[in-house]
């Protein structure tokens, strides 16, 4: 009425100021004629009715903005959590009617009131205080739990959402808050009974309202974007959503466009017709709010369940669902989880015999996990590896299964359980050592004849598409495996074979237990009939073991037991556990025990012996088996410890050796038996530039550059047989291509006994080191002047002694010899001064392009050439020569007269190594190798050994008769010259092969423009 009053007061002075203006107006229209006065009426007329269309069109747009707040206002006021405005004081400006029912006060009331004045103790308020810290300092959502004190009510937990206020960039110091019960959300009822009077509070005049409620809107959903819960509200008729924040998109996954398409019937799963939703409702109308679960369908069709927190509201006529759902399928997968691991122990404490356990566990996996078949495998002593428990498959199957042997690595079950996994067994491990497949033919079809008969087929013949393999393990031992299938496709996920694989433990833990549990049972009814052997048995066992009653006085302790103590076993007899050693956790745990009746059992405990305090911490596994009657009555403990302190110094360290490996600078690779990869360093990464992901499980030949034949792997393997070592200098190519030498080392890894289990690779790159030693040997070849000096004396010298002696001799005996013995001494003298002017042609080559000319040389025609020069002498000699050239090796960087001359020295040593072999052949092949060209002259001769390889670019060494030993140095100084490189490859009887590296035409360019500047 207040506001209909001022309207009309507004009206009536307008109206007064308009008959003002047009009483000035009629004045001067006196004056005006009749046509002019006409004209003038239908203008204001015309005005009049645009006033009257602007008017009504300012009145619709009012109104769609007063829709618009009010639901924005019933968004923010009758949201399921409470916001609250804090300014740096730490007082409320402004709160939501949520936010006021949580706290038990009026909304005006929370007005300037101390947020910290509802916190419920001093530790909630340092929690606040350092929460809002927190958001201060980072600018960014922080969240907390506190205990808020409702007035007239008792304290609840509450989560605080909270983020400091952004104006302009810069933090205005206030604090935006939403608060969420998180005891048993209770809907905030009080605060919708209550909305139709806040709104009256909050209407002001026309225009102010309207400026009021663009700013009220854009604040009700920055605090809606904020949150993390995803809010939908959805229009009852149509069942569509008709707004959603960022988080809903989020948990849908779908944009905002695809949203607003979208109604309830489209993601929720159980909700598939208008029907159904009408119902749901209907239900929700007689109860106003509901908390519920339900299932709903994300874009990509995953399915996730969601909590939904529900309110029905009615405005302006139209009937809304507000509701705010959060994701908690983590939850129930944890609560799956706990449930399945909690059904387990359970079993365990509630059985007492292992088969009948097995046959509980066997249903719990197969209730959890839903597939139809479970078994559970348990080696026995003679290698067999029957089904103990086991659920769903066919008598026949059943009967089949039970005779496969360990050793016989023909079914994938004997590989996992044995540890020998095979190459096309790795797709389908998992880290944990599980084989598992949710689609057993796909996984089968791409492999091999011989790869399918590593496999029996037994399931897949049984129509078994999902199929899991789970090793069963107690402490580092395989005892079994744990077998599921299904003729479902995909129902092993690695989820669930990762739970499974947790489980393991537990269970293998438990089998291990009913395994002693029998032992003990069976030396019960042995030791009835010699107490003396129990006494012995008892006293000598290597667990420690203490019998009590069950208010924890001593019974009975082994010998074993006192020694860990340094007592005598008599001294503990009727003593107090707790009060020799008082441990309030430990005294708990048993407690628990006596009281429940189910067994404890921790692993790793440490303990110190405060009467010695000089052993330092010691680490324990033990466990508390409670002894009982036929009631079930609780009349004793059993208490057994094992020393595992040793054990666990040894983990610690090998993580430290684990450690120094990883930072090793050198590559370290840790292969099995067949060659496969199973550890890397980063260091091999780093040289290779392959990532450990890439190259675990493959093999080295990964790194193969072509440079070795299968003889020198052949070689290799059979050095490391035979010495158990093999060292050497291997030539391998990275990821992208590159060559590059490595100084390597290969060992075998042996395990206690012997046996060889993996072997070890020690990888250095030394490709710089080598070409700088090889730049470095030819240096000091050619500086060694006194040496080559000596060796020309040698070499010259010989043959003049020769001729002086030849001369000699027949100067005494001229007078009397034939012209045939005549002739036959000077023939000597002159081959003599042959072998002279032929040490003198090769000195002459030896200083030939000091300054070689270097250009880009055409590979393709250059052999031609070479070829049609020196094939006539081959093929004289039977030898046979060979010619290639690849792609990307056309062109090299090199003087063709040096590379010529080079080529002549290396075929030259060919022929004479090929002489008496059965068809001699030689093949000149040239390949881009990473940057470089290599050319590579190979033949079948005589070969040359590793002696004499070490020798060969010494100067006048030779093992020729007629050579000079200059060859091969000629050959390596002019390929010095020319930036390359020489490796030589022989072995005795069967040939060798020599690669030259000379640079590509591009690189060489690029070379001598830089010398060329630097000079």
């Amino acid at each position: 009425m207040k506001k209909t009053k001022t309207s009309q007061d507004s009206l009536a002075v307008l109206r007064r100021k308009a008959e003002k203006k047009l009483g000035n107006r009629s004045k001067a229209a006196e004056t005006l004629s009749a046509i002019e006065a006409q004209r003038l009426i239908q203008e204001l007329g015309t005005h009049q009715i645009e006033l009257e269309m602007q008017n009504e069109e300012l009145r619709r747009a009012q109104a769609e903005l007063e829709e618009s707040r009010s639901r924005y206002v019933e968004l923010y006021d009758f949201a399921p959590v409470g916001y609250f405005t804090i300014d740096r004081h730490g007082s409320i400006r402004e709160a939501n009617l949520t936010g006021a029912q949580l706290l038990g006060v009026g909304s005006h009331s929370l007005v300037n009131a101390h947020f910290a004045g509802f916190l419920a103790s001093d530790d909630d308020k340092r929690t606040y205080r350092r929460h809002v810290k927190e958001a201060s300092d980072t600018r960014v959502r922080q969240t907390c739990e506190v205990r808020l004190r409702k007035r007239g009510g008792p304290p609840f937990y509450a989560q605080l959402q909270s983020i400091v206020v952004e104006q302009g960039g810069e933090a205005a110091g206030s604090i935006r808050t939403a608060v969420i019960d998180i005891e048993d959300r209770r809907v905030l009822e009080d605060a919708l009974r209550a909305a139709h009077g806040e709104l009256e509070v909050r209407v002001k005049d026309r225009t102010d309202e309207l400026a009021e409620a663009a700013e009220s809107i854009e604040l009700f959903q920055g605090l809606i974007e904020q949150t993390n819960d995803a809010i939908f509200l959805l229009d009852v008729s149509s069942g569509r959503f008709v707004d959603f924040n960022t988080s809903a998109c989020k948990l849908l996954g779908y944009t905002r466009e695809e949203m607003s398409r979208l109604g309830v019937t489209d993601v929720t799963v159980h909700i598939s017709d208008r029907a159904t939703w009408m119902e749901r409702v209907r239900v929700l109308k007689e109860k106003v709010y509901r908390v519920s679960e339900t299932e709903v369908r994300r874009k990509n069709g995953s399915k996730i369940i969601i909590e939904l927190s529900s309110r029905y509201i009615v405005q302006g006529g139209r009937e809304y669902i507000i509701t705010v759902a959060r994701d908690i399928m983590a939850r129930k997968e944890t609560e799956n989880v706990l449930n399945a691991t909690n059904a387990l122990l359970r079993e365990f404490a509630k059985q007492s015999l292992r088969k009948e356990y097995l046959d509980a566990v066997v249903d719990i996996i197969g209730d959890w996990s839903g597939c139809r078949y479970v078994g559970i495998r348990i080696k026995d002593r003679t290698g067999h590896i029957p089904y103990e428990a086991y659920r769903g498959f066919s008598r026949e199957f059943w009967e089949s299964e039970n005779m496969i042997l360990l050793k016989e690595n023909q079914c994938v079950c004997s590989r996992v359980m044995s540890g020998a996994i095979e190459a096309q067994d790795k797709p389908a491990m998992s880290p944990g050592g599980s084989f598992y497949s949710g689609n057993t033919m796909k996984f089968i079809e791409g492999m091999s004849d011989r790869e399918q008969s590593r496999y029996r087929g037994v399931c897949i013949r049984n129509g078994f598409t999902s199929l899991a393999i789970v090793p069963l393990r107690h402490r580092g031992s395989v005892l079994g495996a744990i077998h599921l299938a299904d003729e479902r496709e995909g129902m092993v996920s690695p989820k669930s074979v990762e739970f499974i694989e947790t489980m393991t433990t537990l269970i293998g833990e438990a089998v291990n237990r009913f395994d002693m549990e029998d032992d003990l049972r069976n030396n019960y009814n042995a030791l009835r009939e010699s107490s003396e052997l129990m006494s012995q048995m008892f006293s000598n066992i290597h667990i420690h073991i203490a019998y009590m009653d069950p208010g924890f006085n001593f019974i009975r302790v082994n010998r074993k037991y006192a020694e860990a103590h340094g007592q005598d076993p008599n001294f503990f007899v009727g003593k107090n556990h707790f009060d020799l050693y008082p441990h309030r956790e430990n005294e708990s745990i048993f407690r628990r025990v006596v009281e429940n009746g189910e067994p404890y059992s921790v692993f790793e405990k440490p303990f110190t012996y405060t009467e010695q305090p000089e052993r330092g911490t010691t680490y324990w596994d033990w466990s508390l088996q409670p002894v009982k009657d036929a009631e079930e009555k609780v009349v004793g403990l059993v208490l057994s410890l094992v020393d595992v302190t040793e054990r666990r110094r040894a983990e610690t360290e090998r993580e430290l050796l684990v450690a120094a490996v990883e930072a090793a600078a050198e590559a370290v690779v840790i292969t099995d038996l067949r060659g496969n990869i199973e550890y890397v360093n980063p260091a091999f990464e780093q040289i290779t530039g392959y990532g450990s992901m890439e190259i675990l499980g493959g093999d080295l030949h990964i790194l193969d550059s072509g440079h070795h034949g299968r003889d020198f792997y052949e070689q290799l393997r059979e050095e490391l047989r035979r010495n158990g070592v093999w060292r050497g200098i291997l030539v391998n190519r990275r990821k992208d291509g590159t060559l590059y030498h490595e100084d390597c080392t290969y060992a075998p890894v042996r395990d206690a006994d012997g046996e060889v289990v993996n072997y070890v690779s020690i990888k250095r790159d030394v490709t710089e080191k080598m070409r700088l030693e090889s730049i470095a040997q030819a240096v000091d070849t050619m500086n060694s002047i006194g040496f080559i000096f000596s060796g020309i004396r040698h070499e010259i010298g010989n043959p003049v002694n020769s001729v002086n002696m030849i001369l000699g001799v027949l100067k005494a005996k001229l007078g009397g010899l034939s012209q045939d013995a005549i002739r036959e001494y000077v023939d000597r003298a002159l081959g003599q001064m042959g072998r002279v002017e032929y040490l003198l042609k090769s000195l002459k080559n030896f200083n030939l392009y000091e300054t070689p000319d270097i250009q880009a040389v055409e590979l393709t025609s250059f052999l031609d050439k070479f070829l049609s020069l020196v094939s006539e002498d081959l093929q004289k000699k039977g030898i046979a020569v060979d010619a290639a050239v690849s792609s990307g090796a056309e062109q090299v960087a090199a003087d063709p007269r040096a590379l010529q001359q080079l080529l002549l020295n290396v075929l030259t040593n060919a022929s004479d190594a090929l002489e008496g072999r059965e068809r001699p052949s030689v093949a000149i092949s040239a390949s881009n190798a990473g940057g470089l060209i290599r050319i590579r002259v190979q033949d079948n001769g005589s070969g040359m050994s590793r002696e004499e390889q070490e020798r060969l670019f010494t100067p006048f060494y030779t093992t020729k008769e007629k050579g000079t030993g200059l060859g091969l140095v000629i050959v390596k100084k002019m390929i010095a010259r020319m930036h390359g490189t020489v490796a030589v490859e022989s072995r005795k009887g069967e040939g060798t092969t020599i690669d030259i590296f000379l640079p590509e035409v591009l690189r060489e360019r690029t070379e001598l423009e830089t010398n060329t500047t630097d000079h």
